[in-house]
């Protein structure tokens, strides 16, 4: 009976000392992927003189949520690109200026800055104020400048919204560049944030607009689709009957190596696996579900010694090819295993 009960004492110590070791790496892989973050996301500033919709926002994003939880982040850093994106000249082009005159064209060839170009034969949203909206809102933005910032993203948000209530880009570029039901649920994340200044009526139609199509639209079953969903009714109070149908289907895409994919064909990935993290952390998940230390261990193990997580470009941009450049898409994977990570942390 002794042996029997030591060799319990044993089995208990052994798992907490694992649990120990586990945290610990968590915790070296979240200051690695801030690390990582915020080096690129100053060097893509710095030469591409361009915030994009995958890099500055996701960097902000994801600086904005770790100062929030008590993490070390840069806090110059956060400054820089905050004071970038806001700045007068609109360096990053959030917004796309007016076409500069020709001096060789006639004077009747000539418009003045005033003239209204054609409307497009279809709306599309510039997906960069809107990241860069959803990473203001995580960061508060108490400040005169970042609430003026944010009520321009989110008026230029609304101003994009197509006629049937959904919001989507020219190219689509999954996951980051997603389809009209992962764009429109970003959209109203943004929208319907508690720290979103108030629009007006103009807001309020577009977030019923975008609602009620989301009611209506039946969207594919994707990580990314049913993770965004549950953040936005985790954010907008529906009852736990409409939450809990969407945790038990995310738990149940789990793979067995602990991460989660894009969907049935694709393999583990670092964003879907921290989308998932995130957003079951978000609806109140318990963090000590075997389910969280599987994922985790996935993360920790699956990151870069420079701490980025590697992606591969999914096929099904413009001509059905992969895009070229994998870095966009392994930025915002980063960003999302980093923030999957820092909520699904117990403290």
């Amino acid at each position: 009976m002794r042996s029997f009960s030591l060799l319990i004492l044993f089995t208990l110590v052994a798992g907490i000392a694992q649990a120990d070791d586990q945290a610990a790496a968590v915790k070296t892989s979240i200051d690695k992927g801030l690390t990582f973050l915020t080096k690129d996301s100053l060097t893509w500033k710095t030469e591409r003189k361009c915030s994009s919709c995958h890099q500055i926002p996701m960097a902000l994003w994801s600086l904005n949520e770790a100062k929030k939880l008590g993490y070390a982040v840069d806090e110059k850093a956060v400054t820089e690109l905050m004071e970038w994106v806001l700045a007068a000249d609109d360096p990053g082009k959030i917004f796309p200026k007016a076409a500069p005159q020709d001096p060789k064209a006639k004077p009747e060839e000539q418009k003045p800055d005033d003239a209204k170009p054609e409307p497009p034969k279809e709306t599309f949203v510039n997906q960069t104020p809107l990241m860069l909206a959803l990473a203001f809102e995580a960061g508060d933005a108490k400040d005169d400048p970042g609430r003026e910032g944010l009520k321009k993203m989110l008026a230029s948000v609304v101003k994009d919204q197509r006629p049937d209530g959904t919001w989507g880009v020219m190219y689509v570029w999954e996951p980051y560049g997603g389809k009209p039901d992962a764009l429109t649920n970003l959209a109203l994340l943004s929208l319907a944030s508690p720290n979103a200044p108030d629009l007006g009526e103009p807001a309020k139609a577009a977030q019923a607009k975008g609602l009620a199509w989301l009611a209506s639209a039946k969207a594919d079953e994707t990580l990314q689709g049913s993770a965004l969903k549950l953040l936005l009714w985790r954010r907008l109070g529906k009852p736990a009957a409409e939450q809990e149908p969407l945790v038990k289907q995310i738990v149940g895409w789990q793979n067995e190596d602990g991460g989660w994919a894009q969907n049935k064909e694709l393999k583990s990935d670092s964003y879907s696996t921290g989308q998932a993290l995130y957003s079951l952390a978000e609806a109140g998940f318990p963090m000590n579900d075997p389910a969280i230390a599987k994922a985790q261990a996935f993360l920790v193990k699956s990151q870069q010694e420079n701490g980025s997580w590697t992606m591969t470009s999914r096929p099904g941009g413009p001509g059905g090819k992969s895009a070229k450049n994998s870095a966009p898409i392994g930025y915002a994977g980063t960003a999302w295993a980093v923030m999957g990570l820092m909520r699904s942390v117990t403290k």
